[in-house]
């Protein structure tokens, strides 16, 4: 039975293709470019314009297909090479060209829900599905060498930090981490789902943690503004100095959850949801969104978005 079912998921995924409707457009607010992101239904990397045009695709070898590619795979442009970063969860990280070449890996199933290219050319991830014993974040340079690992579970402190029992999540995950960011000052900051909260880390020492943010997910500090999205209710928030200076709380259940938050050359917000991508303008208006019908709400076990990347070549 369980190999009919897989068959059958195979012989839907072949098939199956992501049709955009563009639901909001206000041309003038819109930050131009493309937007990218990984069709999990038919395992590739999909680029479309603003539009809903299809303008490139990169269709995963069946060398490099995953069971756990829901579990959290990452993509971000690269925009000195013009070239993606992506994440397939419990297997590696990636960077392929827009000849759909794979040009540079590092593989380990201790990897999933995001990964940066820094400017000395080096590749920092998050393994989401951590254990006690596994490291939450790890660097490597383009030798694929360690340059460092971070482990949550020996640096949390337990009379500081509580984690939240009514998480449920399959696999096990300990912290659930799920951005990182390497600051301009060298920092590194981890958002650590499980715990609400995102820590800074200096020299593998958590130098400010800040909490009681349910559900934590993709903080980013711009300035003096973190932006996040969060759950119950589902919203993408900033706040300067602690003062809430925007909010986005839909209730269509296909923006849930909200998990991309990538600050655009205008000032937009990129965000998406469960079939949903869209533009935030600095006040929080909607300037721009595209669903795609063949996904749907996550919690109703359906296919879903999990984050998207802006592309501005």
């Amino acid at each position: 039975m369980k190999k009919l079912i897989w068959i059958i998921t195979i012989l839907y995924c072949s098939f199956a293709q992501a049709s955009p409707i563009i639901e909001a457009s206000k041309t003038e607010d819109i930050q131009a470019g493309r937007f990218a992101f990984m069709d999990i239904l038919n395992n590739r990397i999909i680029e479309y314009d603003i539009s809903g045009n299809l303008t490139w695709e990169f269709k995963l070898p069946w060398t490099m297909s995953t069971r756990f590619i829901q579990g959290g795979a990452d993509v971000e442009w690269l925009p000195d090479t013009d070239s993606f970063l992506f994440v397939l969860p419990k297997a590696g990280v990636y960077e392929v060209n827009r000849d759909k070449k794979i040009v540079w890996r590092y593989e380990t199933t201790a990897i999933s829900h995001d990964a940066d290219r820094l400017p000395n050319g080096n590749v920092i991830f998050l393994n989401g599905w951590d254990t006690e014993n596994e490291p939450t974040f790890t660097e490597v340079n383009r030798g694929g060498d360690v340059i460092q690992q971070w482990f949550a579970s020996k640096n949390l402190d337990p009379s500081l930090d509580k984690k939240n029992a009514q998480v449920i999540s399959e696999p096990y995950t300990y912290t659930h981490a799920n951005a990182i960011n390497r600051l301009a000052d060298g920092n590194t900051l981890v958002s650590l789902r499980n715990f609400n909260m995102y820590v800074i880390v200096k020299d593998g020492v958590i130098i400010e943690r800040k909490g009681d943010i349910y559900n934590l997910h993709d903080p980013v500090l711009v300035g003096d503004k973190l932006c996040f999205a969060a759950r119950n209710p589902n919203r993408v928030e900033c706040r300067s100095n602690g003062i809430q200076n925007l909010r986005f709380a839909p209730k269509d259940k296909l923006w849930q959850p909200m998990r991309t938050v990538e600050p655009l050359k205008n000032g937009n917000l990129l965000i998406t949801g469960s079939a949903l991508i869209g533009q935030l303008s600095p006040k929080g208006d909607l300037v721009w969104s595209v669903k795609f019908t063949e996904f749907g709400f996550q919690n109703d076990g359906k296919p879903f978005i999990f984050k998207a990347t802006w592309v501005y070549k």
